[in-house]
């Protein structure tokens, strides 16, 4: 499994998957509690127009936790330093929720490396529901297991529809995030999250083109602060109908659809 190092030595794991030679680079960024595996069946997809790289953030997945305090700058890094490695020039960006807010973060200190930018399920602020939602599932890693984490998360990522329509499911996705994930590293991380400045104190409009995709039944993000968000970075903005945080899972062929389409009209 091929890994790359980090300027303080924690180990990332990505994967590529090609298409066409010499095909313009799209990096997925996941979203807390997610890794690689979340992505493959999009890589599957967009690699008929793009080369699609996807990897474990610091403190997910098959990744490092590393050695020093994390937090977002150190994030927008870690990608910059898989840019470098991988001789990617300039690439697409797609991130999920704390994927977003690493994939805005890196457009706006490394611009000349962003063709466009498209971020789902993140807002301009941290609700106080979501402030507390996070120091919860903390709690509930440092009294209890990964496993009990997920169950709390489940209901919170999800839309209504997909959990009515996939209960016999949620099992797998439960045994999925605590098989693939550490404890310690996801304490790191939600710790670290709980620390991060709302993005109003830090945002930009951005010098790329951009899409900021929202779902009608998140509960963890509000519309007006999604609607915010797009306004300031300057982007389009879609609402998903039907859909929770995880738009990429829950609706993923109109999830495609957007972004090739949104691809198309701004690459050409």
């Amino acid at each position: 499994m091929p890994y790359f190092k980090t300027k303080d030595n924690c180990r990332i794991h990505y994967e590529i998957t090609e298409g066409r030679p010499l095909a313009t680079a799209l990096v997925f960024i996941n979203g807390t509690g997610q890794t690689i595996a979340n992505q493959r069946s999009n890589a599957l997809v967009f690699k008929k127009k793009f080369k699609v790289i996807t990897y474990d953030p610091r403190a997910h997945g098959m990744s490092d936790k590393g050695s020093v305090k994390l937090d977002i700058n150190m994030h927008v890094e870690d990608l910059l330093t898989l840019f470098d490695y991988l001789r990617i020039e300039k690439a697409i960006l797609v991130g999920t929720s704390h994927g977003a807010r690493i994939a805005i973060s890196f457009a706006l200190k490394n611009p000349e490396r962003v063709l466009c930018v498209a971020a789902s399920s993140i807002g301009l602020k941290m609700s106080w529901r979501t402030k507390t939602l996070v120091k919860s599932w903390y709690e509930i890693l440092d009294k209890s297991s990964v496993e009990a984490m997920a169950w709390a998360f489940v209901p919170w990522i999800f839309g209504n529809c997909f959990l009515m329509e996939n209960q016999s499911l949620l099992p797998k996705i439960v045994k999925a995030i605590s098989s693939r994930n550490k404890k310690e590293s996801l304490m790191a991380h939600l710790k670290a999250m709980m620390g991060y400045p709302s993005f109003s104190q830090t945002l930009s409009p951005l010098l790329c083109p951009g899409i900021f995709l929202y779902g009608s039944d998140d509960i963890m993000v509000e519309e007006k602060d999604a609607i915010d968000l797009s306004a300031l970075c300057e982007g389009k903005f879609v609402k998903i109908e039907g859909s929770g945080h995880m738009i990429h899972v829950e609706a993923p062929h109109e999830f495609q659809k957007i972004l090739f389409d949104f691809f198309d009209k701004v690459l050409k």
